[in-house]
């Protein structure tokens, strides 16, 4: 049993680094949370190795699922 636990773990753990890397190698952004006020939308970005956020004033209401970051 603990050998089968430790294999999904192990899995599951390579799948998360491998996923972090390519969205940091590539620059992509995966929507993490957001932040509504009067007129304005502060959208925060997982990069793989760190958040970035972007603030859109008045014109797009929602924010897109991905992001390129630069």
């Amino acid at each position: 049993m603990e050998h089968t636990l430790g294999r999904t773990f192990l899995i599951f753990t390579l799948m998360f680094v491998s996923f972090s890397f390519y969205l940091e190698v590539n620059s992509i952004g995966l929507v993490y949370s957001y932040l509504a006020r009067d007129n304005e939308l502060d959208c925060y970005y997982f990069t793989g190795t760190s958040v970035y956020k972007t603030t859109q004033y008045n014109g797009n209401p929602y924010c897109n699922v991905w992001q390129d970051v630069y």
